[in-house]
C-alpha cells in the first residue's frame, strides 16, 4: 500500500536516492493505492540493475531536476 513506502521514499529522494517501479519508471502515487513492486537505490544505475532497464543520459537521480547524474560526476 502506498502509505507503507510514501515516507521511506521521501527519505530516500531527499538524501539524493531514487526509487522506480519495475519497468523502470520512477514510483509516482495515484488513486491506486496498491504498489506493484519497487526498486530503491542510492543512485538510479543501481536501481536499474534491479529493474533490468539500462541508465540513459540524463536520467534524475531522486526527483528533483537539479540532481542530474552528470552534476554529480557518476
Amino acid at each position: 500500500m502506498i502509505w507503507d513506502s510514501a515516507a521511506g521514499q521521501a527519505l530516500i529522494e531527499a538524501t539524493g536516492g531514487v526509487v522506480l517501479r519495475r519497468d523502470g519508471s520512477l514510483l509516482v502515487y495515484s488513486d491506486n493505492l496498491i504498489n506493484q513492486g519497487f526498486v530503491a537505490a542510492r543512485t538510479r544505475s543501481l536501481a536499474e540493475k534491479g529493474t533490468g532497464r539500462p541508465s540513459m543520459p540524463g536520467d534524475l537521480v531522486g526527483s528533483d531536476p537539479s540532481l542530474r547524474k552528470e552534476n554529480h560526476g557518476r
